[in-house]
Formats: structure tokens, C-alpha cells, sequence
């Protein structure tokens, strides 16, 4: 026994415990927020995205769309078969009007053209 190594529970006081978990819910926390942020400005992005490739497919270097086509609920059925829900024809019309609301929306070069939205969006 000599050899062995015997570990003894330190019992911290309630106070300093409850500091303790204190700080590591504030971590928690804080990572929470940042994370919702990020996924926020990415899923903010996507859409903008979509709405890009939408609108530069429907008016082909034309300045203006042409109009009584099906393009959105054929490129809905399309999505939604491919990668699942939250792809229906009001919601693609949405990110469309969204690209069209904000144009000069702000890329950088880092990573195939990452959006970089205003605080304003939420």
C-alpha cells in the first residue's frame, strides 16, 4: 500500500461550490448566445444566397424576370425531395424578395463568398 497513491474528496464549501457552478453556467451560457448567433448570421446568409441563384436563373442577364413561369414550385418539389422541408415555394419566394430587398448585400472572400448581413437583419 505504500505504492499506491490514495486520493481524498476535498469538500469545498457550499459558498464556493455554488460560485463555481455559477461561473460554468455563465460559460454555458455565453456559448449558448454565440452559437445562436452564428447559426443566425449563417442561416441569414443561405437564404440571401438562394435568393441570389433564384433570381440571377429567372432573368438570365435580362434586366427584369419573365413571368408566368413555374420556376419556384418546380425548384420547391426539387429541394425538398433533395434536402427536406423549409423549402416551399412561399419560402423560396421569400428568400427571393429577400435578395431583392437588399442587393449590395456585403460578401467577403473567405470561404466561397460568405455574407457578412448588417445588424439590422435579425
Amino acid at each position: 500500500m505504500a505504492n499506491e497513491i490514495v486520493k481524498k474528496e476535498v469538500a469545498l464549501p457550499d459558498s464556493e461550490l455554488l460560485t463555481l457552478a455559477d461561473r460554468i453556467v455563465r460559460v454555458i451560457e455565453e456559448s449558448r448566445l454565440a452559437l445562436a448567433i452564428s447559426i443566425n448570421e449563417t442561416m441569414k446568409t443561405t437564404y440571401w444566397r438562394i435568393g441570389q441563384h433564384i433570381v440571377e436563373f429567372e432573368q438570365q442577364g435580362n434586366a427584369r424576370a419573365k413571368y408566368g413561369t413555374s420556376l419556384l414550385t418546380n425548384l420547391a418539389r426539387i429541394l425538398r425531395a433533395e434536402v427536406g422541408r423549409g423549402y416551399s415555394r412561399p419560402n423560396l419566394n421569400n428568400m427571393r424578395k429577400f435578395y431583392l430587398m437588399y442587393p449590395n448585400f456585403q460578401t467577403s472572400d473567405k470561404s466561397d463568398s460568405i455574407c457578412q448581413m448588417s445588424d439590422k437583419l435579425t
